[in-house]
């Protein structure tokens, strides 16, 4: 076949231009149930982030301007993968707030810029890279309710200790190692207040708690993020007890285990997960107080809206120590920010 040459055409843009290469006269790509335009994108088109200036979600959406809520596609729609002159000519002619630069083309390929809205980045969709940045910071701030059930080895009597306002500060980086591999570090530090119900006390030398934890991350699925955390914590444990006052001292104690993260919904702005997770927290001894193997489960529902993040979560620990066995449930509310 041969080519024309076109003359150099500017349309004038308010949104910021990004660039494709797309190639003449190949096959569509037909709807299945279960697809997203996202999960097309990120299997069909190679090369580039998933999302951003120049991810291949934009060029699908270019090539198929037809398609009004790109949430929404029916089975058996037609998706084109890949366009011919005329079809970018079609298309170019009907899009809003579009830059258009074509010039002498050879017979199998053109090259087009088009502006596009920024899609935000999420973590668990690793090929997306926020124009191209492999590593992101993320600070936060949250509140819990923490409960400690104390139960005596010999008598078995259960007594509790409770915290209702938890605060905690947070930070976590993130770096992109490929596509599918990414590894991060975070750190946290929160204030909490044990008190014993009824007439009873505790006694800690301090409210101040540490932990720290690094992990890495890989995605199995467009959906499915799978990955191994390991760190450390500091958790206070019961010493000896008065008749009305529990005395607590601090230890940390390791951790490490899997963790998995489930992509539920998305769009250009929004996107929800739940994740789950579960820890073999190591032994220790405090003083003489014997801490024995123990572990926690982390579970919860993640929403991400633009750059900021909500995350309600529970989570529950299990550690016996020759004094008694505690038993300890966390019920919080995270809300970070991504730079």
């Amino acid at each position: 076949m041969k080519t024309k040459n076109v003359k150099n055409l500017s349309l004038l843009a308010v949104c910021t231009v990004t660039s494709l290469t797309v190639m003449a006269y190949s096959p569509d790509y037909i709807v299945k149930n279960g697809d997203t335009l996202s999960r097309i994108a990120l299997t069909k088109l190679k090369g580039g982030p998933l999302y951003g200036k120049e991810g291949r979600l934009t060029k699908l959406l270019l090539l198929n301007p037809d398609i009004k809520n790109p949430n929404l596609i029916e089975p058996g729609t037609q998706v084109k993968l890949r366009a011919s002159v005329a079809d970018l000519d079609k298309n170019l002619n009907s899009a809003k707030n579009i830059m258009v630069a074509k010039t002498a083309v050879n017979s199998d390929e053109t090259k087009i810029t088009q502006s596009a809205p920024e899609r935000k980045s999420f973590d668990y969709l690793f090929a997306d890279k926020k124009d191209a940045s492999k590593i992101t910071v993320k600070v936060g701030a949250g509140i819990s309710y923490n409960n400690l059930d104390l139960i005596d080895n010999k008598t078995k009597d259960v007594d509790s200790l409770a915290s209702a306002g938890t605060l905690n500060a947070s930070a976590r980086v993130n770096y992109l190692l490929n596509e599918k591999v990414s590894l991060n570090a975070s750190t946290q530090i929160s204030r909490m207040e044990l008190k014993a119900s009824g007439n009873e006390k505790a006694n800690i030398d301090s409210n101040i708690y540490l932990s720290g934890e690094m992990g890495a991350d890989y995605l199995a699925t467009s959906r499915l993020v799978t990955g191994l955390r390991a760190g450390a914590t500091e958790r206070a444990f019961v010493t000896s007890k008065t008749t009305d006052t529990f005395i607590l001292k601090k230890t940390w104690i390791t951790g490490i285990g899997p963790e998995i993260r489930l992509l539920l919904d998305e769009n250009a702005t929004t996107a929800s997960s739940i994740h789950l997770g579960y820890r073999f927290l190591g032994s220790s001894n405090l003083e003489g107080l014997q801490i024995e193997n123990g572990q926690e489960i982390i579970t919860g529902f993640e929403l991400i809206r633009d750059s900021f993040n909500f995350n309600p979560y529970l989570s529950w620990n299990s550690q016996n120590t020759n004094l008694l066995d505690q038993d300890g449930l966390t019920l919080g509310l995270n809300i970070n920010y991504k730079f």
